[in-house]
């Protein structure tokens, strides 16, 4: 069950734009969780619940500011500000999964997890908005992000430590920091309109991927013991370090011709399979290869009497 109410006002003081919100979140998974997560089952079963009761889980609840302020500080430049939390339930298959609590498995069983805390996020943003020219703004935009309770795996041994399953938890954290500078040329009646804009990012944490640990115990479920996954600040697989964007529209009485090129860093990966060398390598220790691309629109406009048609390609 969710519930969510928000409430929002803008308070204008001379020239200085407040906007401030309130968010309230509720959410109850309406499950239970075991009491003892490490019991092994009763001889002839293998559910956990034949060695242990459920108890209730806590409801999960949050109150989430947020503020934007925008100030003038000429006649066409401003600067703005943002700060705000923000409240993500975790997936209903991450709290689902498995709820028979079934854990003789080959592969090791993964196990939901009731008690699942939703992702928090905190975000700050400044920037600065300015006419440089006439019908040419730049603006430039800082900002980070800290993300936590994100949903990993966690090894669960047993009593006796003979043998063990997973089970999702609220197990890592991320950063994302970086700065977008775009400069636009707006439409004047001329010939040409278009921008460009840079974005410089770094988004690390402890993992990408909630499944990753499973990896790492798949490896050495071969032989020798198995270890539990060392956690580090990593770069996430979504990281674009660099990304460029350029745009450029040409108007010509009937026709218009327009081109989009865009530049991206790669993104990171492990060039090391993990399985081959899980006791000193760690993930997306190096980068893909950089990607570009160029689009072209092309329209043209016909006119018949009081009708028009556009073809473009």
């Amino acid at each position: 069950t969710e519930f969510a109410l928000f409430v929002q006002n803008t308070l204008e003081i001379e020239e200085l734009i407040i906007n401030v919100g309130l968010r309230y979140d509720w959410f109850n998974p309406d499950l239970q969780s075991l009491t003892d997560p490490r019991v092994n089952p009763d001889v002839g079963s293998v559910s956990l619940l034949s060695a242990t009761t459920l108890k209730k889980v806590e409801v999960q609840s949050q109150f989430s500011p947020r503020i934007g302020i925008a100030y003038p500080i000429s006649e066409n430049g401003v600067v703005h500000v943002a700060y705000g939390h923000f409240f993500k339930t975790p997936p209903f298959e991450y709290i689902f999964d498995n709820s028979e609590y079934k854990v003789n498995g080959i592969d090791g069983p993964i196990v939901g997890n009731a008690n699942l805390k939703p992702q928090k996020t905190i975000a700050y943003e400044v920037g600065l908005q300015q006419e440089v020219f006439p019908r040419v703004s730049l603006d430039v935009t800082l900002f980070y992000s800290d993300f936590t309770n994100l949903i990993g795996l966690d090894i669960i041994r047993q009593i006796g430590n003979t043998s063990s399953y997973l089970q999702r938890t609220n197990i890592d954290n991320a950063t994302n920091q970086g700065f977008t500078v775009a400069l636009e040329k707006l439409y004047d009646g001329g010939i040409f309109t278009g921008g460009i804009d840079y974005t410089y990012q770094v988004g690390k944490g402890n993992e990408s991927d909630p499944d990753n640990i499973a990896i790492i115990q798949t490896a050495g479920s071969s032989g020798g013991t198995v270890k539990d996954a060392q956690k580090e600040f990593i770069p996430l697989d979504w990281n674009q370090t660099h990304t460029l964007n350029a745009t450029l529209a040409m108007n010509f009485d009937t026709w218009t011709v327009s081109f989009i090129g865009r530049l991206q860093s790669g993104q990171p990966y492990s060039p090391t399979p993990l399985r081959l060398d899980v006791l000193s390598q760690f993930k997306n220790s190096d980068n893909k290869p950089v990607n570009h691309s160029v689009d072209m629109f092309v329209r043209k406009e016909f006119k018949f009497g009081g009708m028009g048609l556009n073809m473009f390609l």
